[in-house]
């Protein structure tokens, strides 16, 4: 004797995986839920030997449109092999990535030519990705520079060479994601303005980390009056230089692009306080300048930035 069906059963299908039994009216109509929450009403006869269909899903196991198969496992071109998840209708597919696990939609086109993408592979420098989200390259150009840019600065091996003060520079892992560094980007009262830069070390002096703590968009003006110049000025203090023609030490600072004099001197630590003085005085004349659009925070830090003769 055949067991009668009752709510909360659960039978096979032959092609739309399992189904549950949610309500029973009559051996006529059945009424079923597909794992994908979609329902149905079947007859007893068809319920017991799996030939129910959910219209919503393309049968597991069955291709469409040629070779592409729900359930099969193709070989990308750049983000290693993926499978393909299941059908939505169309031309496109949902896929999911062995390397990450992420999942996106693609069409049948593109599988066929590995040309998927994956939004979490790491491919900026070995560390950045994309992420899932609202931001994209296009429409958020601006973001999406400062982000390559400031992974560039931490991890590019030829960048540290040439400027070897990004040595010991890395970001945090939260902004490896482009989506989280754009969303903070966002937030920052003068991103998107013509000469605004990410600074990462204007609020914490020697900070090697970028991180919302710490950064902050500031004028490329302010940002240049506390720029290293280790190379070029040798051994002596920063702005401190030896005159041959006179044998003293020459004390000199820029300020809007134009050289100030500030002295002869014999003694190169004195020559350093008079640059000290004149530069201390430049760095809050031009942040004045910027008072209203910048952060109070940063105001701050400028306005009692010191010059130190170790900078």
């Amino acid at each position: 004797m055949v067991d009668k069906i009752k709510v909360g059963d659960v039978f096979g299908t032959n092609c739309s995986g399992d189904v549950e039994v949610i309500d029973y009216i009559h051996c006529n109509n059945i009424v079923v839920r597909f794992s994908d929450g979609s329902t149905k009403s079947v007859a007893s006869g068809n319920l017991r030997a799996g030939k129910v269909n959910n219209k919503n899903a393309f049968p597991i196991g069955r291709s469409v449109m040629g070779d592409v198969i729900v359930g099969n496992t193709y070989t990308s071109n750049n983000y290693g092999k993926f499978k393909v998840v299941s059908f939505l209708g169309g031309v496109k597919f949902s896929i999911q990535f062995e390397n990450t696990g992420s999942t996106y939609e693609a069409a049948a086109q593109q599988i066929r030519r590995g040309a998927v993408y994956d939004p979490l592979a790491r491919t900026k420098c070995g560390v950045g990705y994309f992420g899932i989200g609202n931001y994209n390259s296009k429409e958020h150009k601006r973001a999406y520079i400062a982000w390559n840019a400031m992974l560039t600065r931490a991890y590019s091996t030829e960048y540290k060479i040439r400027f070897p003060t990004y040595n010991d520079v890395t970001v945090c892992e939260e902004w490896h994601n482009f989506q989280n560094f754009a969303e903070w980007c966002y937030s920052q009262k003068n991103f998107g303005k013509d000469g605004w830069v990410l600074e990462k070390d204007i609020l914490v002096r020697g900070n090697k980390t970028y991180s919302p703590e710490f950064c902050r968009f500031v004028h490329y003006k302010i940002n240049a009056l506390i720029v290293k110049c280790d190379a070029r000025r040798g051994d002596l203090p920063i702005g401190v230089s030896w005159c041959s023609t006179n044998n003293v030490y020459a004390a000199q600072v820029c300020r809007d692009s134009r050289t100030v004099f500030c002295g002869y001197f014999h003694d190169p630590i004195k020559a350093f306080y008079a640059y000290k003085k004149q530069k201390e005085l430049i760095i809050k004349e031009v942040t004045n300048r910027y008072k209203d659009e910048l952060d109070t925070e940063v105001y701050d830090a400028m306005m009692n930035y010191e010059v130190l003769i170790t900078d």
